[in-house]
C-alpha cells in the first residue's frame, strides 16, 4: 500500500462531496479514499481501479520509482456514490477519469 497526500473536492449547486485519504492498493489494482458529503461520513470506498503502463503490479520499489500516465477509471462503488450523493445516474464503472502521476518512494537497501 501507498499513502497519497492530498484530495479531491466535488461540488454541483450546494453539494459538495471531499474525497482524502487516499491509499494506493497495488495489489489489487485501486485507489482508496475516505468520503465525505457535506457533514455526513461516508467511509472509505475503492474510488479508481488503476492501470500503471508496462509496470507489474504489485509494486516493491526498494529507493524511489516514477510510474507516468497512471489511467484511473471509475469502480463499482465509487460510481454509485457519486450517484447517490448529487442524485443522478450518470456515473458508471470504468468511465476514465483521467490519468495520474505517481512517485513512489522506498526504503534503502
Amino acid at each position: 500500500e501507498t499513502m497519497h497526500s492530498g484530495g479531491l473536492a466535488l461540488s454541483a449547486g450546494s453539494t459538495t462531496l471531499e474525497l482524502n485519504n487516499f491509499i494506493i492498493d497495488s495489489s489489487r489494482g485501486v485507489l482508496s479514499g475516505v468520503a465525505v458529503a457535506g457533514d455526513s461520513f461516508i467511509g472509505r470506498i475503492d474510488l479508481f481501479k488503476i492501470d500503471p503502463p508496462n509496470v507489474s503490479l504489485p509494486i516493491h520499489p526498494s529507493r524511489s520509482l516514477y510510474v507516468p500516465d497512471v489511467g484511473l477509471a471509475l469502480t463499482a462503488e465509487a460510481a454509485s456514490a457519486l450517484n447517490a450523493v448529487f442524485g443522478v445516474s450518470a456515473f458508471a464503472e470504468d468511465i476514465p477519469i483521467g490519468t495520474a502521476f505517481v512517485l513512489l518512494r522506498g526504503g534503502r537497501n
